[in-house]
């Protein structure tokens, strides 16, 4: 998917979205925060992907509106420097939003992100956490590329610090009893999603070529 074809996406869920609930039209905005230079991977594709993943298994409808728009906003903020990325994306759909049903509704789903695991027991709740996590389960050629943007957006990060750190963050999935929690994305993704992770685990530790 381009970048032209994932902003066209979002503009499309978020008409929708808006269209019903009356929100602020803030999305030229969102689409500029998604379009900055430093987002490898945290941009407008990342999030018209999950959009995908999310229309293509979800059961009602209905669903759609707040599950669109934790999509559009659960990484609307994201510095690699800071551990509030999704508190303040959260603060950014609750003013944008307004004191409502749906924005408490968005703003929990955008919270479950930071521990990659759902807000509540509700299927839309693990649908959202597993399209965000599914890129893990890509080919390996996809999974490169996004390893690859994730090395880019830490670009500040000395090698061998970024290896611990990076390894650790991989390591603690591969520890949970599955990385996914729908039964379609487990079916799916579960086995390509571990084979990527011990893959890019090994080229972590491996010696470097100066080294």
């Amino acid at each position: 998917m381009t970048a032209s074809e994932a902003t066209n996406l979002v503009r499309l869920r978020w008409s929708l979205a808006i269209q019903e609930y009356k929100v602020a039209d803030s999305i030229e905005a969102i689409i500029s925060a998604y379009s900055e230079p430093s987002r490898a991977y945290h941009n407008a594709v990342h999030i018209a992907t999950m959009m995908q993943f999310i229309q293509e298994h979800i059961p009602d409808e209905e669903l759609l509106p707040a599950l669109d728009l934790a999509t559009i906003y659960h990484d609307l903020v994201y510095d690699p420097k800071s551990s509030t990325n999704e508190e303040d994306s959260a603060d950014l759909a609750m003013k944008d939003l307004g004191q409502t049903p749906l924005a408490t509704r968005v703003t929990e789903l955008i919270l479950s992100t930071k521990r990659h695991a759902p807000a509540d027991d509700t299927f839309e709740s693990a649908l959202f956490v597993d399209a965000d996590l599914a890129i893990l389960g890509q080919s390996s050629a996809e999974y490169d590329e996004y390893s690859a943007a994730i090395r880019n957006e830490y670009d500040f990060v000395a090698d061998d610090d970024y290896r611990k750190g990076r390894t650790e963050v991989l390591e603690r999935f591969l520890l949970r009893e599955t990385i996914f929690t729908t039964a379609a994305f487990r079916e799916r993704f579960e086995q390509s999603a571990r084979r990527n992770l011990r893959r890019e685990i090994e080229l972590l530790r491996a010696p470097s070529i100066d080294g």
